[in-house]
């Protein structure tokens, strides 16, 4: 019988990997550790790039729909990252860190104007800001994409701002395989570059924000790929086109969310500033309903409460009506024990087996 030997290195191209180098060495293993060396391995807890917004090396989102000031949000953030400032006047980055921005926003000429205006509350710009403005690069484009891993390579930035993210793909946005690849290449980045990255980009037409329906990365264009891959985000909403005010609701993966506060746009100065530390956010019962239809008719009491900014007490307390009402149902069995709460939106007026008001 001839024996098969695998060779990954034979076989990569023929999934369409790129063949190695003829000095390549070859593939090795990956690298597996007993538990007990793993759990001895000291692996420091990553610090905060801005205070309560921006952790280290972690993914993250700056979502919204157009004209809500994301990209203001977002070059606000590298500016006070790399100088070591206030994120929007309010939130500390500790000290000075490394911060690349690439954008294809705006023209390089209004860009340029945006950045002057941002850099000049700092005493200018920061030794630790690099600008990459109107060079095309798609995800799709491997020689792009080397390109873009050189310059991190060469800066090796604290913070990577992708603005928007729509400009550097030719993707289907809502192909979870598509847009899969591109998490992975997120991933890659940060895993290989340690550095964090915010990805600025739009939420489905119609979406509300802070103050309406479902308030989380569901709302994000696309496949909900993206929104399994944030460590961090930040939903931006304004609920009034006329006044240059916007609300913003943080989440985070791995620490408690602040509340959602309220941010100013100060025309004169082009400044972003904190102009209510906390607001209150009122939760209609359709919303609820909708936040679960939106999680294919069944979330846990936990995921609807990181969705719609309400404690999980909160949930259940209002969850009270709804299953009077016959509108949700609560999962046989669910809430026993360690087991999650567990609520349903039935597709038709008859409630399933196993469900119960």
């Amino acid at each position: 019988m001839t024996e098969i030997v695998f060779d990954p290195d034979e076989i990569g191209p023929l999934y369409g990997e790129e063949p190695p180098f003829p000095d390549a060495e070859p593939a090795g293993g990956l690298h597996a550790q007993r538990a007990d060396a793993f759990l001895a391995e000291e692996i420091p807890d990553p610090r905060w790039l801005a205070l309560d917004i921006l952790p280290e090396r972690a993914i993250g989102f700056i979502g919204g729909a157009p004209k809500v000031l994301k990209s203001w949000l977002a070059l606000d953030l590298a500016v006070a990252v790399a100088a070591g400032g206030l994120f929007c006047g309010r939130f500390l980055c500790h000290e000075p860190r490394t911060a690349l921005v690439y954008q294809l926003e705006s023209s390089r000429v209004a860009y340029q104007r945006r950045v002057r205006q941002v850099v000049a509350r700092q005493g200018g710009a920061p030794d630790g800001l690099y600008i990459v403005s109107n060079e095309p690069v798609l995800f799709e484009d491997r020689v792009g994409i080397r390109r873009l891993e050189v310059t991190l390579e060469r800066i090796r930035p604290d913070l990577l701002v992708i603005d928007p993210l729509a400009a550097m793909t030719t993707g289907d946005e809502n192909s979870a395989q598509e847009m899969g690849a591109i998490v992975r290449q997120l991933r890659a980045w940060r895993d290989t570059f340690g550095c964090a990255i915010a990805v600025v980009h739009h939420t489905n037409k119609g979406a509300g924000g802070v103050g309406a329906g479902v308030r989380s990365g569901l709302k994000l264009r696309g496949s909900s790929a993206f929104y399994a891959a944030a460590e961090w985000a930040l939903w931006v909403d304004r609920p009034d086109d006329a006044a240059p005010r916007i609300e913003v609701r943080v989440e985070q993966k791995e620490a408690e969310p602040r509340k959602p506060f309220a941010v100013e746009f100060i025309e004169a100065g082009a400044e972003l500033r904190v102009v209510a530390d906390e607001i209150s956010v009122m939760v209609k019962d359709d919303e609820i309903v909708e936040a679960i239809v939106a999680r294919k008719r069944r979330a846990t009491s936990q995921e609807l409460a990181s969705d719609l900014g309400m404690s999980e007490r909160t949930v259940r307390n209002r969850m009270a009506t709804l299953l009077a009402q016959r509108r949700v149902y609560r999962e046989e069995g669910s809430g026993r024990g360690r087991k999650p709460l567990v609520y349903v939106v039935t597709s038709t007026a008859q409630a399933a087996p196993r469900l119960v008001t």
